[in-house]
């Protein structure tokens, strides 16, 4: 796979009444980013107005609510409404096993979040004195005084628990944290993004306003509004920074009563390309959906296009975290605010495996994978929750799943899975044989970064998609027969999954429960592609390996003796090799052997190992040949 190496940044200061600092520090925002000026233009002016209005009208700018959470006013709708932003309030390694991928966990990747940065963005100041963070977490923006919410998210992002209370740990608990107040959000996040993989939004639309004059009109819930276009842009523009946010808690506020409950998600929640958390309560030990059970506040999809939203869920019920009454302080809180820090702690997690994998030529710049791949590993390896098979718009693809993510980043190259990184062409089609292993389901998923699309306005429930580039996934069997990805159902009050043409989604997945012999996976496009082409990442699950490569089946390629015991030859007759990475695999996947050759003859030590069948696998020039040998 080509090294995809981040172009890190040292940030010149934050744009504050359009003055910049010339002092580089990092975590501070690249203020002179297009898009970045371009959103603080657009919110900057929406944020006057509204805060205008205010004084006019008398509203308060912010608010602390009895429950503890808080309140700002962020805009004003076309209709006079004004709109805040709220705080999502209402054991979570074990529940998303992130637990296994630490020292002692088992997997043997003793990931801790070291030297993994991320953002968070929330109603307040984390309070970034608190032992938890070990000076591992600094203000970028002179944000107001700290407060419990926002410290807490952060400490269930990386807090390590301090000396106190271990059980308080956050996921990636030795990782590095940036926090900013939510003001400015998305321009800040622009502004960083290069910097940091994964950010996380623990707020969204308020809509408790005992004065029903002032709640948001119902067409702001699933909508596609310039605010989820904005994140979408923000994250078009940064292909290895993934967006996470909180559902929200708005189940049972009595918003649109006639969908049985559905229907909830607002700004970042409707946006395309960000993981938006559901919550449930802790999950000791997954063996069956049952297991879960969902949280009675989180707040219900789909979009407004019938998009598969909430994407994941995890624990978001009695989280154990710091808090900014003391340097030592913690306590237990409710909601997707709680939920949404366990799985940002996981993507900072996978993005250090990822690393750990593919170095970098320069420390400074670590090397990371497309958000992309990080949704497809997340929806891929969801255990499922509820009753019915397939997504839902409750809990999106199901409750996370880290080991699993781990374990296929592990065996990237195994012949027995698939997980590349590619680009469809305009007008392009990708299509490999994969041959079932007969015993487990088969599993194909894409996901990509999609452009950010149209926004509906002031239209109630517009059904129109807002994805732009749409590019679809189907298995076909040796028989003709045809397997389409899952896709929602379009009715507000019972939105089930069903397979078909999935048109609206920009992660697609499909699932054959029992597989036999040979399909054939195709990823193509309908209509044309925005900009010619189209980044995206492809994970396959439930291969044998021995069609999902080219074969060594002609005469340009040579590899004998077949079987062999202490030396395999690999002969290119009609050319040479340059810098070719050849890997041995056992049947398990397991890779038992790794080098790099060169040349048109190479000779390679096989004697360590055991009697059995393998694969041999040659990565060259983007090409890839399998063929299976047997050592005596």
């Amino acid at each position: 796979m080509k090294k995809n190496t981040i172009k890190g940044m040292f940030i010149a200061g934050i744009l504050l009444s359009g003055v910049q600092s010339f002092a580089q520090k990092p975590g501070q925002p690249q203020t002179n980013s297009p898009l970045s000026l371009s959103l603080a233009k657009e919110y900057g002016a929406l944020r006057e107005q509204a805060l205008k209005m205010a004084k006019e009208k008398g509203w308060p700018v912010r608010k602390e609510k009895a429950d503890g959470s808080i309140a700002e006013l962020v805009e004003v709708s076309p209709e006079g409404t004004p709109l805040y932003y709220t705080t999502s309030n209402a054991g979570s390694a074990i529940t998303s096993r992130a637990n296994k991928l630490y020292p002692s966990g088992g997997l043997g990747l003793s990931l801790t979040g070291l030297n993994t940065k991320a953002g968070i963005w929330d109603g307040g100041g984390v309070r970034t004195s608190h032992t938890t963070f070990g000076g591992r977490a600094t203000s970028q923006d002179g944000s107001p005084t700290a407060a419990d919410h926002p410290t807490h998210v952060g400490g269930t992002m990386i807090g390590s628990g301090g000396f106190s209370n271990p059980q308080a740990r956050g996921i990636a608990y030795e990782g590095t944290l940036y926090t900013y107040e939510w003001t400015n959000d998305y321009e800040e996040m622009a502004a960083i993004a290069g910097e940091i993989v994964v950010s996380n939004h623990s707020y969204g639309l308020d809509s408790s306003d005992p004065i029903p004059a002032n709640r948001p009109e119902v067409y702001n819930y699933g909508k596609y509004s310039t605010r989820s276009r904005s994140a979408d842009a923000v994250a078009f523009d940064n292909p290895k920074y993934q967006i996470v946010a909180a559902a929200g808690n708005d189940r049972g506020d009595g918003i649109n009563p006639t969908k049985n409950g559905n229907d909830l998600l607002s700004w970042m929640g409707v946006s395309k390309n960000v993981l938006v958390v559901a919550a449930v309560q802790q999950v000791d030990n997954y063996t069956r959906p049952s297991d879960v059970r969902v949280a009675s506040f989180t707040s219900y999809g789909p979009t407004d296009d019938f998009r598969i939203k909430p994407d994941i869920a995890t624990k978001g019920v009695s989280v154990f975290s710091s808090v900014a009454s003391g340097i030592t302080a913690y306590d237990y809180m409710n909601g997707t605010s709680m939920a949404s820090p366990g799985v940002s702690g996981v993507v900072m997690l996978l993005q250090q495996h990822w690393n750990n994998l593919h170095p970098s030529d320069d420390e400074m710049f670590p090397n990371y994978m497309r958000s992309a791949t990080v949704r497809a590993l997340v929806a891929h390896t969801a255990d499922e929750i509820g009753a019915n098979a397939g997504p839902d718009h409750m809990t999106g693809w199901g409750l996370i799943n880290a080991e699993k993510c781990a374990q296929l980043i592990s065996n990237e190259t195994a012949v027995t899975q698939i997980l590349q990184e590619r680009t469809l062409q305009s007008s392009g089609v990708y299509t490999v044989n994969v041959n079932s292993n007969g015993v487990d389901p088969l599993v194909a998923t894409i996901a990509w970064t999609d452009p950010a699309g149209a926004t509906a306005n002031s239209v109630t429930d517009s059904s129109t998609a807002v994805l732009v580039n749409n590019l679809d996934l189907k298995l076909t069997s040796s028989s003709g027969e045809v397997f389409y990805p899952w896709r929602l159902v379009n009715s507000w009050t019972n939105p089930v999954a069903e397979k078909g043409l999935n048109n609206v989604d920009n992660i697609e997945k499909v699932e054959i429960a029992a597989p036999a012999g040979t399909y054939t996976l195709q990823v193509s496009h309908r209509g044309t592609l925005r900009g010619g082409s189209q980044d995206y990442s492809l994970v396959v699950t439930g291969i044998d390996g021995t069609n999902a490569v080219k074969e060594f089946n002609d005469d340009s390629l040579a590899v004998w003796p077949n079987p062999a015991s202490d030396v395999l030859n690999i002969d290119f007759n009609n050319g040479s090799f340059d810098n070719a990475e050849l890997s041995i695999y056992d049947v398990q996947g397991r890779n038992v052997s790794k080098k790099s050759i060169s040349g048109s003859h190479n000779a390679v030590n096989i004697s360590n190992l055991s009697s059995g069948i393998y694969f041999v696998k040659i990565n060259e020039s983007g090409s890839q040949y399998v063929k299976k040998i047997f050592v005596k």
